[in-house]
């Protein structure tokens, strides 16, 4: 393992290079008690999502990686982008625009469809989960909070990155689909305008501004978007579950405004 290219809730992520083939992977390193309770649920929902151009790629598990620190240790690899993710890409280069910005709505659409389809909640949706390719495709991947839509005792945890987290997770609510469908917004109006549309100086204050779902679209640099995309992205915000769209709602609409 050589360069650390990030770090979440269930381990750290290296750059790395298969030795049979020299090629360049993303090693995720998962030791101890993280190793022993995230290992087998992780590696469920990578492999039960298969192979889609919008999701990450699997590549295998390693056990025993450190046999002389952590016993438990082992590492999940999967393909190396090397663009890095969503997050990053905002910071070096800037909020999306014209074509580019497009692709990304419509390639984490088609991500989300595709494990929705499954019946897989990805729960932990932010642009640090959001891989870009070299020709700027978006992947879905830190899959070590998801759940099958029927393990309701599991959606009704607190998970999620503050900012991102749907309202009924603060709520203590059941969550669903729609739960990634709120985080899509977030994510996606980040995209567009560089900037959080409820982020504030606390978290208290994140909370409270995400409760309420108002957003300032003049004040976020968003008012001049495509209409139709405005509208998407304040059916995704919406506090109520039941006005967001399903993924694959929300890609028909995309798909027919731009063919319109």
């Amino acid at each position: 393992m050589d360069k650390l290219l990030g770090s979440g809730a269930s381990g750290m992520v290296y750059a790395a290079k298969k030795t049979s083939t020299f090629q360049n992977v993303a090693a995720k390193l998962l030791q101890g008690k993280a190793s022993d309770e995230n290992r087998a649920r992780e590696v469920r929902f990578l492999c039960a999502v298969g192979r889609h151009e919008n999701v990450v790629r699997f590549l295998g598990i390693f056990d025993n990686v450190l046999p002389s620190v952590d016993s438990q240790a082992c590492c999940l690899l999967f393909d190396h982008y090397a663009c890095g993710d969503l997050h990053t890409r905002i910071l070096n280069t800037g909020p999306f625009q014209g074509e580019q910005a497009m692709q990304a709505i419509t390639n984490l659409l088609m991500g989300l469809c595709h494990i929705h389809k499954l019946g897989i909640v990805h729960r932990q949706l932010s642009p640090e989960n959001c891989l870009v390719c070299g020709g700027g495709t978006i992947v879905l991947s830190g899959f070590g909070s998801a759940a099958f839509v029927t393990e309701r005792e599991l959606l009704m945890e607190r998970v999620g990155s503050l900012g991102f987290a749907a309202p009924e997770i603060y709520k203590r609510q059941p969550q669903d689909m729609k739960t990634d469908m709120f985080s899509a917004g977030i994510t996606l109006f980040l995209t567009l305008s560089g900037q959080h549309p409820f982020m504030g100086r606390s978290p208290t204050t994140t909370v409270r501004r995400t409760l309420t779902g108002k957003v300032n679209w003049t004040a976020f640099g968003i008012a001049d978007v495509n209409q139709h995309v405005r509208d998407l992205l304040a059916n995704l915000l919406s506090v109520n579950q039941h006005i967001r769209p399903s993924a694959d709602e929300a890609l028909r609409q995309f798909r027919s405004w731009r063919m319109a």
